[in-house]
């Protein structure tokens, strides 16, 4: 498997509108779009993934928290949990 770089392009836990950790890659764009992404936060599901492009969005609810994953398509389901 490749650096964290190569296949993470994001990922964070949140508790309501906070986010408590996030880890970035820098990117900017990635950054707003995650943004995005927490606001539209799936709620009638324990688990969400989605891939579009070359990018898997993973969602994972538990507690009242939410775990929020942009990752490389490569980076199969499992490997983002």
């Amino acid at each position: 498997m490749g650096s964290i770089q190569n296949t993470v392009y994001y990922c964070s836990v949140s508790k309501g509108n906070e986010i408590l950790y996030s880890y970035s890659c820098g990117n900017h764009e990635i950054e707003n779009l995650a943004a995005l992404c927490l606001e539209k936060t799936p709620p009638f599901h324990s688990w969400y993934f989605e891939t579009m492009g070359k990018k898997t969005f993973g969602f994972l609810m538990e507690d009242e928290h939410v775990y929020f994953t942009i990752v490389d398509e490569g980076l199969q389901n499992p490997g983002i949990l």
